[in-house]
């Protein structure tokens, strides 16, 4: 759901002009509330910690845990995932686990940068993290470029670009297939209000279009803001899932020094 807010148009040979790290270098914890027509359905919590390697200076988790409302019949679904990613924003390594009837599917992602391919293995497994089971798929998919993004860091990726105007392509693992996240970062600037602070939050928008299919449907069209500031904190967001347009709403925060930039 907000695991997709980036963009652009560079030729993939290209980098994106990124602006400094700042979003993802302190301890974070963010809850945000899923809603369709008004109606919550569900939250995304997600929460960032420095690697404790002393081998891996700088790199990052991020875990991620999204989960419907109980009695929503319309809407079930239980996902878990964690990726890992350096402070050059390079996705290194990439696991989830969504739960399907009575087993949980999961699915890791080992990134070999160097011949511009990824490795894909689906599995079923009792819990998020048990004994792996059964296979069901297993792969090795091309890569346009050495460099992918997967449905957690591409959010972090879109905080660094938010900082930079630009336009750009990123390619997007998802669901055992490459596609493409593109868009604009213009640096508009737009008051939003959610229901977690008593003022409006200065922030500024990313447009876009995800090219392929993402967790409960998501793709096409979407729209996101981030905080006007160096940590660039997602706080709203609108895209397309199976059910049409959601709307996913920054509820909660802790972030050492942070409170979102609100107006005067």
């Amino acid at each position: 759901m907000f695991l997709v807010s980036i963009l652009a148009v560079l030729t993939l040979a290209e980098l994106p002009a990124l602006a400094p790290d700042s979003a993802g270098v302190v301890e974070e914890r963010l809850t945000y509330r899923v809603s369709w027509a008004g109606l919550t359905i569900g939250r995304i919590r997600l929460v960032t910690q420095l690697s404790s390697n002393p081998d891996s200076t700088g790199l990052r988790r991020v875990t991620a845990a999204i989960d419907s409302k109980a009695g929503i019949p319309f809407v079930r679904l239980h996902f878990r995932a964690e990726t890992e990613f350096d402070s050059l924003g390079k996705t290194l390594s990439f696991r989830s686990y969504e739960q399907d009837g009575n087993v949980w599917v999961g699915t890791e992602y080992e990134y070999e940068q160097d011949r511009r391919a990824v490795r894909m293995e689906e599995f079923e497994c009792a819990f998020p993290s048990g004994p792996r089971g059964s296979i069901r798929q297993c792969d090795t998919l091309p890569l346009p470029s050495g460099d992918v993004q997967d449905g957690i860091s591409l959010v972090f990726f879109a905080r660094r670009i938010v900082q930079v105007p630009q336009a750009f392509t990123v390619p997007t693992v998802s669901y055992g297939r490459v596609g493409m996240t593109i868009g604009t970062a213009a640096r508009n600037r737009e008051d939003v209000s959610v229901d977690a602070c008593p003022r409006p939050i200065r922030t500024v928008e990313l447009t876009g279009r995800l090219d392929v299919k993402g967790i409960f449907g998501l793709t096409g069209d979407y729209r996101g803001w981030f905080s006007d500031d160096r940590a660039a904190v997602p706080i709203r967001a609108e895209m397309k899932v199976l059910i049409g347009s959601v709307v996913v709403e920054l509820e909660s925060w802790s972030r050492d020094g942070w409170e979102p930039p609100q107006v005067e």
